[in-house]
């Protein structure tokens, strides 16, 4: 074999093994996200649960979910009724 050809054979190896990296990647960030969401998720509905039971009324909750996340008063809604529902 000649060395060129094995140049470019690592050449090959080496893009193949920075793609399947890059995959992993791009993976494991997707599984670190979802973690994440379910953790927030997790964490706002223990919230929604204390708040309820001190007798906030729900609109206030949703102002609360908005405010501490950054989100419109319609996502924060959505984001409660997904919640409650589910729970």
């Amino acid at each position: 074999m000649m060395p060129e050809n094995l140049t470019l054979e690592q050449a090959a190896l080496r893009a193949e093994w920075q793609q399947k990296t890059i995959k992993e990647q791009i993976e494991l960030r997707r599984q670190l996200r979802k973690s994440r969401e379910a953790e927030r998720d997790k964490n706002t509905l223990g919230l929604i649960k204390a708040l309820e039971k001190r007798g906030t009324p729900t609109p206030e909750i949703v102002a609360m979910i908005a405010d501490a996340q950054s989100i419109s008063q319609a996502e924060a809604q959505k984001y409660y009724d997904q919640l409650v529902v589910v729970s």
